[in-house]
């Protein structure tokens, strides 16, 4: 089976436009940069705000609603079809619930 190695790729694809006086235009953000020199081990959500911070916003919201979830979940004082409407009624901020597609 052949392994793709990307990072091998985007290199040998860089190398041969230099060699062949080739302008490319590949605006890198400064995280996949770094992850392209091995600099990073990997790309998190953090790294989202530097690429698109709109994304990134949302993301961050839909990463709150289920740290709430979780707790609403775990949580022993309420009873089951509360803790279930409460979860339904779960939106992003500024969100009407009507209106919220995720």
């Amino acid at each position: 089976m052949c392994q793709f190695d990307f990072q091998k790729f985007v290199g040998r694809f860089i190398a041969k436009a230099v060699l062949d006086n080739r302008m490319i235009d590949l605006p890198f953000s400064v995280p996949f940069f770094q992850w392209l020199l091995h600099e990073e081990p990997f790309l998190n959500c953090s790294d989202l705000y530097n690429i698109d911070p709109t994304i990134a916003y949302t993301v961050n919201q839909l990463e709150g609603i289920v740290r709430k979830k979780r707790k609403l979940e775990e949580d022993s004082k309420i009873s089951p079809a509360e803790k279930q409407t409460l979860i339904n009624n779960l939106v992003r901020c500024g969100r009407d619930k009507k209106k919220a597609f995720f």
